[in-house]
């Protein structure tokens, strides 16, 4: 706004920075420009008027105007999902969401996951974590998700699409077969073989427990395990071979189920 009607004022006439300029409107003594600012940022919109760029109707040239500016913000905030876990999960994962910059709006219905079931969402501000319980017995991957625009910063930007955050994880607990290779009635010595789901550490033949009969020296490894057992001599009776819970871990660090 000048003081009085000018004539010769153009965009031309005006310096900008931290924006950019669009068409100038309006004469006489009254224009105006829309500016746009850098997009994805944080700054501050400069507006200079110089002298002697307009004149009046005598023919004076204008005095040159205060510099004009306007803070802005125009950067989404971003938003990095991390876990707390290496390797494969066997229990609960804790997923942090960091911003780049503190939101408002942020719940637990904004995220989603596959794979696992939510907990609360916790924290404010910039920062949150949320506990997400793989299913169980079962092996898979954890998948957690944010879309765009769920949450602002104080400006009223919403928030980019976070890059999705993956977690293997193997809740299955190994089973466990026994049989022997008898039938109908044993007179001698009896192979007993000892099956898991998948391949365990830590089985001994000390985790067999064994009545009627004794134990031989266990074989194998992996998956698969076998056991001599000799019928106590003399006797009529039943070979009984039990292997309780807890005995042998998966390469995840499950124990294993008490076998029949």
């Amino acid at each position: 706004d000048f003081s009085e009607a000018v004539a010769g004022f153009t965009v031309a006439d005006i310096s900008v920075s931290g924006g950019t300029k669009g068409a100038l409107s309006g004469s006489g003594s009254s224009y105006s420009l829309t500016v746009s600012p850098t997009s994805e940022t944080t700054g501050m919109i400069t507006v200079e008027v110089e002298a002697a760029v307009a004149t009046d109707a005598a023919g004076n040239n204008n005095i040159a105007a205060s510099q004009a500016t306007q803070a802005f913000d125009t950067a989404a905030p971003s938003l990095t999902i991390t876990d707390d876990t290496s390797g494969t999960a066997i229990g609960d994962v804790s997923f942090s969401f960091d911003f780049s910059e503190d939101v408002s709006g942020f719940t637990v219905d904004d995220i989603s996951v596959s794979g696992g079931t939510k907990g609360t969402l916790s924290g404010s501000g910039s920062s949150y974590s949320l506990t997400v319980s793989p299913t169980s017995e079962t092996t898979g991957t954890i998948t957690v998700d944010v879309d765009a625009a769920v949450a602002t910063d104080a400006a009223g930007n919403n928030n980019i699409a976070a890059s999705q955050a993956t977690q293997a994880f193997d809740t299955a607990s190994p089973t466990l077969t026994i049989t022997d290779d008898t039938t109908g009635t044993a007179i001698g010595d009896v192979g007993f073989s000892f099956d898991f789901s998948e391949a365990v550490t830590g089985f001994t033949v000390d985790d067999i427990s064994v009545s009627g009969g004794t134990k031989g020296t266990l074989s194998g490894s992996g998956s698969s395990y076998s056991l001599t057992v000799s019928p106590t001599s003399e006797t009529t009776g039943m070979i009984t071979v039990e292997v309780e819970a807890a005995v042998a871990t998966d390469a995840a660090g499950n124990n294993n189920i008490a076998a029949s």
